[in-house]
């Protein structure tokens, strides 16, 4: 993490930072954009993002759609690929991630910690209003969900106090833990009773519910967890919930540990 601190303090390339910007961009929306489109979002010249793209569209990270829109290219997918060091956990979680939606009628997704963020590796949406959006809007928000909670309360102290140090606890809501002390004294709970339940932490009227996916050496590598409308939590929706994710938590524990 040392590491990670001391290359913050360099300057950066802007031309890097912009073209990376424009795979963000295109990547993260829900349709190909075109070049105006870009440039708007990234607050640039027309002329800076065109050259940009050029040469992103050039070297196949951008494809270039006949309605002169751009999409992420080839090159982008490949590099993606092979940088999942999540595929195994994310294919042996694919059906189970699916019952347990349709069980549950709850959005389902499995979620790991990776460098001090979170990141939904698999997601399965329900057909509920309460929706998560695919985009990882949520990098930051480890402190204020139930996959989060479990996940943090997997570090030892140091980790803890790194990650404290390294991440401001915004206040998303009235309900958002930011207090570092009442945020160590739930995880010590959390981590006591093998769950966590999160309700309005995040975003008001959502909660979630998260239980621990176990690797080797019994240490949690992943968190299980579902999201739903706040309105049905209660003790008697929370128990039954709980029987179903460590229900197919154990199946999960069982595929990544053969």
């Amino acid at each position: 993490m040392k590491q990670h601190k001391d290359l913050s303090r360099r300057s950066f390339i802007q031309s890097v930072e912009r073209a990376l910007d424009i795979l963000e961009a295109v990547g993260n929306s829900s349709k190909p954009l075109r070049s105006g489109e870009i440039a708007k979002a990234l607050h640039v010249s027309p002329a800076t993002a065109s050259n940009l793209i050029r040469t992103l569209y050039k070297r196949n990270y951008l494809e270039h759609n006949k309605d002169n829109t751009y999409a992420l290219g080839v090159q982008s997918f490949i590099l993606g690929s092979a940088a999942d060091i999540w595929k195994n956990l994310r294919s042996a979680s694919s059906d189970i991630l699916q019952n347990l939606c349709r069980e549950c009628n709850a959005t389902s997704f499995l979620g790991v910690l990776h460098q001090q963020q979170m990141l939904a590796i698999n997601l399965v949406q329900s057909n509920s209003p309460v929706n998560i959006s695919l985009p990882q809007n949520w990098l930051d928000q480890a402190h204020s969900t139930a996959a989060g909670k479990v996940l943090l309360s997997s570090l030892n102290e140091e980790e803890f106090d790194d990650f404290i140090n390294s991440n401001p606890l915004h206040k998303l809501t009235d309900c958002t833990v930011c207090d570092p002390q009442k945020l160590k004294d739930e995880l010590n709970t959390i981590r006591a009773e093998e769950f966590a339940v999160v309700r309005d932490e995040s975003v008001f009227g959502v909660s979630s519910i998260g239980v621990p996916v176990c690797g080797r050496r019994w240490r949690p590598v992943a968190a299980l967890s579902i999201s739903f409308s706040s309105y049905f939590l209660s003790d008697q929706y929370l128990k039954r919930q709980l029987v179903l994710l460590n229900k197919y938590r154990r199946e999960l524990e069982k595929k990544i540990l053969r």
